[in-house]
């Protein structure tokens, strides 16, 4: 992992030791139908400056997208804007998830 993103093979692990981490999905509504990871919670890209402040920027955070861009975005925005100190882009996005974690994820 380096200082902006995680694999998806390192999230799954982390969830699997159910290290306390906050997942938020920025896709649009129509995207997180077709697929999502269980709990994430769902802040569309546009709405994060909205919902950025109430959320706890000490509480690790992984970020995740159809394939990273997004995402990616959103940490910088979330780091330099907002003070979060510990927060991730899911490497490869959603997409990766479904390719490397759960092959069984309905892909788009």
């Amino acid at each position: 992992m380096n200082l902006t993103t995680i694999s998806a093979a390192e999230l799954k692990e982390k969830l699997r030791n159910n290290d306390p981490l906050r997942l938020i999905d920025v896709r649009e509504p129509y995207e997180c139908r077709i697929c999502h990871l269980p709990d994430a919670v769902r802040i569309p890209l546009q709405r994060i400056p909205d919902q950025a402040p109430a959320l706890d920027r000490y509480l690790p955070t992984v970020v995740y997208c159809h394939h990273g861009v997004r995402s990616e975005l959103v940490v910088k925005y979330l780091v330099k804007t907002c003070g979060f100190r510990n927060v991730v882009s899911l490497s490869g996005g959603i997409h990766a998830w479904a390719t490397e974690v759960d092959t069984k994820m309905r892909q788009y």
